[in-house]
């Protein structure tokens, strides 16, 4: 893949990575306002900083700004986990992001060949790499030597698929083998300007707390906020009942929405989501490096999206079945039962 055409930005805030645990109610609910309200009425906070809120079964992962945390976070400091500092390198992928083969191999793969530790975190039409301080410098030097030659990045395997050992390069003495969990729900991806925002929150609402006859399983939601762009990622199934037509659903061709009578004017993109490795914050360069290599070479699209705890990689609904067996033959990986 030639990617002369990605722009590379740098965001000038630190930026920490927060979890809480859903099972720590007390906590949750003395966060819970605040999240809300800087998700929702970010005029009042940081510049429209970079904002991002994950919400799995066993958690709820944030990346926040400094000034933002220290603006609403203080008294919580104590009972919630924090990782950080980091710096963020905005990588911009263009409007035709969603359809891209490679991206994340394309980018992913030169750091990690120089032994540099990522968190990797896509939206809509851009990924988000967070790096330690020290290491923005080299990261971004690789990045721009790669781009302003025109490279493309070479087939060769980051690991040997014969020596391929989990439990080494993902630095975890409890994970000995990769294992490969399917997410219950599909989900959907959204994007929208930040100036409709206020046009939406009674839906975003009954995503963040869910909706009070508890018709929505809140089992996986993401929003993520950049510039003036909104990127949500939620369950399939509800988005007729909580957008209809009030928001612009983005065309694609790689859902098995198809219609052949033609009935069917929207169509928007369906993603199933595995979860690929399990542990700390150790930014777990092994799931985004070989994942995302022998994927592409299978020509299979992905999203790569990392919380506190869990790395995901979204595929293509169509894509499910073949991406497991992918992972499954090149890397032994285990499948996990729901």
């Amino acid at each position: 893949m030639n990617i002369q055409n990605i722009k590379i930005s740098v965001i000038k805030e630190q930026l920490y990575i927060i979890r809480l645990d859903r099972k720590d109610k007390e906590t949750l609910n003395s966060c819970f306002r605040a999240i809300l309200y800087i998700a929702l009425f970010p005029e009042n906070c940081n510049e429209l900083s970079f904002f991002s809120y994950t919400k799995t079964e066993d958690e709820i992962s944030l990346i926040i700004d400094d000034v933002t945390l220290r603006q609403y976070f203080p008294e919580n400091l104590l009972n919630i986990d924090i990782s950080g500092p980091f710096k963020a390198i905005n990588i911009t992928e263009g409007e035709d992001a969603i359809d891209q083969i490679g991206i994340i191999r394309s980018i992913a793969t030169p750091l990690i060949k120089e032994d540099l530790s990522v968190f990797y975190f896509s939206t809509y039409s851009t990924d988000l790499i967070l790096v330690e301080e020290e290491d923005l410098d080299k990261s971004i030097n690789i990045l721009e030597k790669l781009i302003s030659n025109h490279q493309t990045i070479n087939q060769e395997p980051l690991f040997d698929k014969q020596d391929f050992n989990f439990q080494e390069i993902n630095n975890d003495p409890n994970t000995s083998t990769m294992l490969l969990q399917v997410a219950k729900k599909e989900l959907v991806m959204l994007r929208f300007p930040y100036n409709e925002l206020q046009n939406h929150c009674k839906s975003l609402l009954n995503l963040f707390i869910g909706a009070e006859d508890n018709s929505i399983e809140d089992l996986f939601f993401s929003f993520t906020r950049y510039d003036d762009e909104i990127t949500i990622l939620f369950g399939a199934e509800y988005i007729d009942t909580l957008f209809n037509d009030n928001i612009n659903k983005e065309n694609n061709n790689n859902n098995n929405n198809d219609s052949d009578d033609g009935k069917d004017s929207k169509r928007y993109d369906i993603w199933s989501v595995i979860q690929i490795s399990q542990g700390s914050t150790g930014f777990s360069n092994s799931s985004v490096g070989v994942v995302s290599n022998a994927l592409c070479d299978n020509e299979i699209s992905i999203y790569f999206t990392s919380t506190f705890t869990y790395d995901f990689v979204l595929v293509p609904k169509i894509h499910l079945q073949n991406s497991m067996d992918v992972l499954v033959n090149n890397f032994n990986a285990e499948i996990v039962q729901n």
